[in-house]
């Protein structure tokens, strides 16, 4: 799309913060640094405070996830962790079919477990969250994913995911546009840029 029409969509009255929000967020998925600037610019002059992702102590925080080019916002990290779940687990099913290296790889911490076939597995050693619906997800393949997490915990673990299924942050999929600009290298890359470097 060209600058000009662009920025007459952001300067549109009707559009509200999460609609400018979600379209800085498309032009971090396609890398368009005049479009991020646009967006950025305008949302500094119509909603000087849409950079405070915190609403209060322990306040949901908005979150801008992609995946395969398709982005969303959510009002909560939660929801977009719940929706990049479900993405890969789509694309990627046979991470939970046998319990081999790469199950354990992602599902397994130094003292949790963070993805269980059972409840009674999931919060084996705090068992009263397991009656709490909101410190869970039931995923499609019957698998149920902890939610009980840090923002850093629910990167990491989508981080490893996306190493086992193949998926590389930032183009394939990303978080609040962290790696958009610089995404992950395969290894022939990164040995590529070694090669051209010396």
């Amino acid at each position: 799309m060209n600058r000009e029409k662009f920025l007459q969509m952001l300067e549109d009255p009707g559009r509200g913060k999460a609609d400018l929000i979600s379209m800085r967020a498309n032009a971090i998925a396609k890398n368009s640094l005049e479009h991020i600037n646009l967006a950025e610019r305008v949302l500094d002059t119509r909603f000087p405070d849409w950079r405070s992702t915190f609403t209060k102590r322990g306040g949901s925080k908005p979150t801008d996830a992609m995946f395969l080019g398709e982005t969303h916002h959510f009002p909560s990290e939660k929801e977009a962790y719940v929706w990049l779940l479900g993405r890969f687990v789509d694309h990627y099913p046979k991470l939970f079919e046998t319990m081999d290296w790469e199950i354990k790889f992602v599902a397994v911490g130094t003292r949790t477990i963070y993805f269980a076939r059972s409840l009674k597995n999931l919060f084996a050693s705090s068992p009263a969250l397991a009656e709490d619906p909101t410190k869970y997800h039931r995923m499609s393949n019957g698998w149920y994913a902890k939610l009980v997490l840090s923002e850093k915990q629910k990167v990491e673990l989508l981080y490893k995911f996306g190493t086992v299924a193949e998926l590389m942050m930032g183009r394939h999929w990303d978080w609040n546009g962290r790696a958009a600009a610089s995404p992950q290298l395969t290894a022939d890359e990164l040995l590529e840029q070694l090669r051209n470097a010396a």
